[in-house]
């Protein structure tokens, strides 16, 4: 969606020097994509979007609309998907830090809820054992861990090429209360390869043997980690979402057959939001320092590059005299933190007051921006077409800034 400086300088009017730009459209067919290369093999897959890569409610209610899950990994998360109108049995609850009565309320609830350490396995013991506890049924799933190649196991779960996985569903299976109903796993690795995620779908298929023998578990949950259709100046990414689908999808065919009951879920975050959110700065400063010529932006890494990707996202400049401005210039960060650089490599023309736009900061940046030196800025869906937006995220206030600091 290109931006003429008028439009840009027209919504500053009314946004601040610097606001997200979210494309809703591009989200929904990353969704309907991303799940169609699955289902396309095996059609009993279930899209559980990853709230802690982008819980932007609005992204969360359109999920739930369109029929996936909510994966979740903590008490915040869980209640957002709620408040926006996910059924609690269409929550997947993952994650290390879940108190005591965050999973009651998720057992009780009938969320699919993934152990994922030994404190929550005795959590479960002593709630199923308890007076309000052992009169109600519940289902769990385990979350595991294993070696892949080239891959170390994750820190999270339970190992599962030791004897620890076995041991622990023979304990939870002498709950008369309690079923271990289903699998999940998680690699954060950065190799993100179609070939990565089928040797994850064999080895879970191969544990799913070993513990359910002849019962189907209910559901494998294959995890995240994948990689986006942004375009990468290293490689062509426009068909790793069916990459995946025909790496993974063909093995549990095969295994429990088309129409097979055990429900495969996959949890995309960064591959389906990556591309679906721009963040636009205006150049506030131009300066000469020693040999360097730099620009100062309304952004910051925090706005565009939170998470340690190893490249800096693409990004094109708005001027209001095209082609004129300086050249050669590193862009800048706001902060007051000498790494604050945005890149040292901006080879396009640039005056001040122009706009630079940068591309692919869905995941991850309205997560894991700090409260440093400014307020939180806006996020706006942009209507191309009718020329207005809709406001998805105000940009934050002095009193929501210091909300929970006693000021008096």
């Amino acid at each position: 969606m290109p931006f003429n400086y008028s439009t840009l300088a027209e919504l500053e009017s009314s946004l601040g020097d610097s606001f997200f730009l979210v494309d809703l459209a591009r989200f929904k067919q990353n969704y309907q994509d991303f799940l169609g290369a699955f289902q396309s093999h095996y059609p009993n897959t279930t899209l559980a979007y990853s709230y802690k890569t982008n819980y932007l409610p609005k992204f969360c209610r359109l999920v739930n609309e369109w029929g996936g899950r909510a994966e979740v990994v903590s008490r915040m998360e869980y209640d957002l998907a709620q408040r926006i109108g996910t059924v609690p049995e269409r929550i997947v609850f993952n994650g290390p830090y879940k108190k005591v009565e965050d999973i009651k309320l998720a057992l009780r609830q009938k969320s699919m809820v993934n152990l994922d350490g030994f404190h929550q396995l005795r959590f479960l013991e002593e709630y199923a054992s308890s007076d309000e506890g052992k009169e109600q049924e519940f289902k769990v799933g385990l979350r595991v861990t294993f070696a892949l190649p080239e891959v170390e196991p994750s820190r999270f779960g339970f190992d599962a090429d030791g004897e620890d996985v076995a041991q622990i569903y023979q304990r939870i299976s002498q709950l008369p209360n309690v079923k271990v109903v289903g699998l999940h796993c998680h690699f954060a690795s950065m190799r993100r390869s179609p070939d990565l995620y089928q040797a994850i779908a064999t080895r879970m298929l191969a544990l799913s043997d070993e513990l359910f023998g002849d019962t189907p578990p209910e559901y494998l949950d294959i995890g995240g980690g994948y990689a986006s259709r942004i375009k990468l100046p290293f490689a062509d990414m426009s068909r790793i979402y069916e990459a995946y689908g025909h790496a993974v999808g063909p093995l549990f065919k095969n295994h429990f057959g088309e129409n097979g009951k055990t429900e495969l879920i996959v949890e995309p975050g960064y591959a389906v939001t990556a591309d679906t959110m721009r963040f636009v700065a205006k150049v506030l400063d131009i300066k000469q320092v020693g040999s360097r010529k730099l620009a100062l932006l309304s952004a910051s890494l925090n706005n565009v590059k939170p998470s340690p990707i190893p490249f800096t996202p693409p990004f094109s400049v708005v001027s209001k005299e095209a082609g004129e401005g300086e050249e050669a210039l590193h862009l800048v960060g706001y902060t007051c933190v000498e790494y604050d650089v945005l890149t040292a490599d901006c080879k396009q023309p640039m005056a001040l007051g122009d706009y630079v736009i940068f591309d692919n900061v869905g995941a991850y940046t309205n997560v894991l921006q700090p409260p440093f030196i400014r307020e939180s800025p806006p996020m706006i869906a942009y209507n191309e077409e009718q020329g207005d937006y809709q406001v998805l995220k105000k940009k934050q206030s002095f009193d929501e800034f210091f909300a929970s600091y006693c000021l008096d």
